[in-house]
């Protein structure tokens, strides 16, 4: 938080914004923080019933904040693997491609999966699939018209999101080459 350096506010501040910085070694998972404020020079004055005879002394006031909450998410939740990895795919015909997901930080919750192709390649695509809840696999089906020309495609992209802490999407993709035959 703030680069471990203080944030001086002015008198005339009521707040002030401190920077957070998640490295990328920290565990996804809940912390707590607790911020101490501390100002120089608050008069103070062991007897107020004393006020008109004693002089206030300045003190240093230290006062902590109530914790604050910081939810740190992970960029990914599985690590994507496809079987086969590089599979082909006969032109008027399809192939079957089995999803796996390694699970990471304990994330038990579904991923829809996707093709995304490259731009190029307008002929091969295949419908969403979804891996369910506590599953770690699903088959996703790859087509290709009859015209479809024979050769590679290359960068296809295998897409899964997946919805952490509620709603906030992480996306794990994989890439793989797929060739096309007559």
């Amino acid at each position: 938080i703030n680069n471990n350096q203080p944030v001086n506010l002015n008198p005339d501040q009521a707040e002030a914004k401190l920077p957070v910085a998640v490295g990328a070694n920290v565990q996804p998972g809940v912390y707590n923080v607790v911020l101490r404020s501390s100002a120089q020079n608050v008069p103070f004055i062991r007897d107020p019933k004393a006020m008109p005879k004693q002089a206030p002394v300045n003190v240093v006031l230290v006062e902590p904040a109530a914790p604050l909450t910081i939810t740190v998410l992970p960029r990914t939740v599985a690590t994507l693997t496809l079987a086969p990895p590089n599979p082909t795919l006969k032109a008027g015909g399809q192939v079957e491609v089995v999803v796996k997901a390694a699970r990471l930080f304990d994330y038990a919750g579904e991923f829809k999966v996707s093709l995304v192709p490259p731009a190029a390649v307008k002929d091969v695509t295949a419908d969403e699939v979804v891996i369910p809840a506590g599953k770690d696999e699903a088959t996703l089906v790859l087509k290709a018209p009859a015209a479809a020309p024979p050769g590679g495609r290359n960068d296809l992209i295998v897409r899964a999101v997946a919805l952490v802490h509620g709603d906030k999407p992480t996306t794990q993709e994989v890439k793989f080459n797929l060739n096309v035959t007559k």
